[in-house]
């Protein structure tokens, strides 16, 4: 079983960090981008601090719809996927064998949630170019 990380809360901590000094809200991809990081955190810690996360990012993103609209909303799917998926990776890789052990396939979840940002990517690519070549 996976024990409370120093990546989690230090992820989680940066995430609140941006939000609260303002630096995520002056560009709109960070924003998203913070919110579904606090998502996906939320998603890995459903069983202790996960369901606070999951409805603080619900309330992120219900007022980022309202301040920044849904153009940028691809980010969310990034960070939703490479805050758990960097999270998860990194307490397999830092763990002490001796005292961890970790389930067959335990690295399929990383990444499932990798494949997540990916998607979120692909998206923003398409969006972007779609936006240029309307802009020409």
């Amino acid at each position: 079983m996976m024990q409370p990380a120093i990546s989690f809360s230090f992820s989680l901590a940066l995430a609140l960090l941006m939000l609260a000094s303002g630096f995520a809200t002056r560009t709109a991809a960070l924003y998203w981008t913070a919110a579904g990081a606090i998502m996906g955190l939320g998603m890995i810690a459903i069983f202790s601090i996960g369901l606070a996360l999951l409805l603080l990012a619900a309330g992120l993103v219900l007022l980022g719809f309202k301040r920044f609209g849904s153009g940028r909303l691809w980010a969310t799917l990034v960070g939703m996927g490479l805050a758990p998926a960097f999270t998860l990776t990194y307490d397999y890789l830092t763990a002490d064998r001796t005292t961890v052990s970790f389930p067959d396939g335990y690295l399929a979840i990383p990444a499932l949630f990798l494949a997540i940002s990916i998607i979120g990517a692909v998206l923003g690519l398409i969006q972007t170019r779609r936006h240029r070549a309307g802009t020409r």
